[in-house]
């Protein structure tokens, strides 16, 4: 078999390798154009229009696709920049790694009046005696797709997604 794309290996390493979201990728991935055409709302959402190809640039369509699954299957959570401190709490706890590997979050660690930028940092802090920080997936403009990540694998995840000309980083640096 061939090397797995780097998209496919983010996707499995996010997911644990979690068969609904793998299948799903996996077609995106190996069939870009069709995935695109069968999820033209969803590409819509981010600007890309299958009749407008100067919307998109083809290599987009895989790494939107993956962004999107991993978050309709709760492995990230897009937030908006400008979001309310209970927004973030709330995106963080959505996500299924927060549950399953028994974080936490207290509202009492934060600043209201603080930029998201330092509640990254803090909730960093607070876990980071647990291995974990708060991950971004970047995918182009102001918003985040956070996930909690253990520490000692977003270096690979980063190193892949630099192979697919993107970036996934500790949110506090993105």
């Amino acid at each position: 078999m061939a090397d797995k794309s780097p998209i496919e290996e983010i996707a499995e390493i996010i997911s644990g390798n979690d068969p609904n979201v793998m299948e799903l990728v996996k077609s995106c991935v190996y069939n870009a154009a069709v995935y695109f055409k069968d999820n033209t709302s969803r590409y819509e959402e981010h600007g890309m229009y299958i009749d407008d190809p100067d919307s998109y640039e083809e290599d987009e369509i895989p790494w939107i696709g993956m962004n999107d699954i991993l978050e309709d299957n709760g492995y990230v959570y897009g937030i908006d920049s400008s979001s309310y401190l209970e927004d973030y709490i709330y995106a963080i706890e959505s996500c299924k790694a927060f549950g399953l590997n028994g974080l936490f979050i207290d509202e009492e660690w934060f600043d209201e009046e603080d930029e998201m930028q330092n509640w990254f940092e803090v909730l960093d802090g607070k876990w980071e005696s647990q291995g974990f920080c708060i991950a971004d997936i970047d995918f182009g403009g102001d918003d985040y797709l956070l996930f909690p990540c253990p520490v000692n694998i977003l270096e690979k995840l980063d190193s892949l997604a630099q192979k697919a000309g993107y970036s996934i980083d500790y949110a506090k640096n993105m």
